[in-house]
């Protein structure tokens, strides 16, 4: 489960953070990431406040956002994780606003060979 990280991280290490999660994941990755023009609430709202300026937002940290399609296109090329339709439609419904249109689950194919497990275990 990654929800809102990809979109923190360099475009430059999209790949490998994806091909991280696959190989720490047995079966099923919910995945979300922020898209491009996501909303974000400023940080102080959180109850942090950034070198005290009050401008500072979560989108000031939004370095690289991707469409869902996007991220979709990663996983299916470089792990064995496909897109599934019908758990990411229910995902989405019971799913709030902000996540509506990126939650994401994809599940590993029957054919393809599992990767090795990290120390966290397996999804």
């Amino acid at each position: 489960l990654t929800v809102e990280v990809g979109e923190h991280l360099p475009l430059r290490h999209h790949d490998n953070f994806v091909t991280a999660l696959a190989r720490r994941s047995k079966r099923w990755i919910v995945f979300s990431a922020a898209p491009p023009g996501a909303p974000c609430p400023p940080l102080e709202d959180r109850g942090h406040d950034v070198n005290g300026d009050s401008s500072f937002s979560a989108v000031d940290m939004h370095w690289s956002c991707r469409t869902p399609r996007a991220w979709r296109e990663i996983f299916e090329r470089l792990t064995p994780f496909r897109f599934h339709a019908e758990r990411t439609r229910a995902a989405r419904e019971s799913s709030g606003k902000y996540l509506r249109s990126s939650l994401m689950v994809f599940h590993r194919t029957a054919e393809a060979r599992p990767g090795p497990v990290g120390r966290a275990g397996g999804v």
